[in-house]
């Protein structure tokens, strides 16, 4: 039996704690019952959500074109240090319909109005990601459309499935 003491009286605690430990024994016994006597709710998965074909058809899948560049300092050709840039006004430009897809990111160079110098012989490499060419482009051209000289232009880039491609600017 536990005693304790309280304002220097002997209570007897003993049967208090019985009495608690009995309430929560019973409460989780009905706890347990109750968990393990629920019917099991099965699973259906033959569920099928219409959708309205007008919303399918124009819901289009988001997809991005990366272009991988490199650029050579070729000494044979250019004299000294090379600098190179990438312009925010570079587009994919769908070589049948004309249709212009922005530049979202660069990647490993620097943005106009900066710039990357190469050394004679250094190679600069890079990656552009453009947001989705439509689905019917079969071919593109890679373009700065600026008011300057010496805008990148590759023209005729035929189309791949993964929409992953290597250029080279110089």
């Amino acid at each position: 039996m536990v005693r304790g003491v309280l304002k220097n009286q002997n209570i007897q605690v003993g049967p208090l704690l019985k009495a608690v430990n009995e309430s929560w024994r019973l409460f989780y016994l009905q706890k347990f019952y109750l968990c393990f006597s629920m019917p099991l709710i099965e699973e259906n998965t033959e569920t099928k959500i219409a959708i309205d074909s007008q919303i399918l058809a124009e819901v289009q899948e988001e997809g991005q074109v990366i272009v991988h560049c490199s650029f050579y300092n070729d000494p044979k050709v250019f004299f000294g240090e090379m600098g190179v840039r990438v312009w925010k006004e570079t587009f994919l430009i769908d070589d049948a319909t004309g249709v212009k897809v922005p530049l979202m990111k660069a990647l490993g160079i620097v943005y106009q109005p900066n710039w990357y110098f190469l050394a004679p012989g250094e190679t600069k490499r890079f990656t552009m990601i453009f947001e989705a060419l439509p689905k019917s482009c079969t071919s593109f051209t890679l373009a700065e459309i600026i008011n300057e000289p010496g805008a990148f232009v590759v023209k005729g880039i035929l189309r791949k499935n993964s929409d992953v491609y290597s250029v080279r600017l110089d």
